[in-house]
């Protein structure tokens, strides 16, 4: 679903707050909300916005407690789980993309990633790479580039997976 809505308490999970603090931030009018009936609920894709910004407000310290919030469950799931090597599948390797220019790199990704048949909407992942390069350019030197989506949209993929490939 495009537009994932997440109840109060989905919200403030989502979020990393307790629920009493989202419920103070919905009172002030502080987060992007909508109500049904009494009870607000949250745009997923909102969120994501709002959540970005705040972050880029943060001070050093604030920073720090919400990076060890939010990574508090990875944490476990890592020591756990290998998760790269689970991603990255033989077929998922491109070592020569014919592509030169920037558009035509993430035409290719898009066309290459679609062949692991877990795209499920090709023509809007081509559309999310390139919203997001246009925000900011994921390329990094030395010819590497971070191509992905601005917004994590689960309607568009099977699951996740990871493509490399090179130009």
């Amino acid at each position: 679903m495009p537009y994932r809505t997440l109840s109060l308490d989905e919200a403030a999970d989502y979020l990393h707050l307790k629920r009493g603090e989202l419920e103070d931030l919905v009172k002030h009018q502080e987060i992007p909300h909508d109500l049904r009936g009494e009870r607000p609920i949250f745009r997923q894709r909102d969120l994501d916005d709002w959540i970005s910004q705040r972050i880029l407000g943060f001070n050093s310290k604030r920073l720090n407690e919400y990076h060890q919030n939010t990574t508090r469950r990875t944490k476990d799931l890592v020591a756990q789980e290998t998760l790269m090597p689970n991603l990255v599948q033989p077929a998922c390797l491109q070592p020569a993309l014919p592509a030169k220019t920037k558009a035509s790199v993430v035409r290719e990704i898009a066309a290459f990633a679609n062949q692991t048949g877990q795209v499920m909407d090709p023509e809007g992942l081509v559309q999310g790479l390139t919203e997001r390069e246009e925000l900011c350019s994921t390329g990094l030197p030395g010819g590497l580039a971070i191509l992905h989506t601005r917004h994590h949209e689960p309607f568009m993929f099977e699951s996740s997976f990871l493509v490399v490939a090179r130009t």
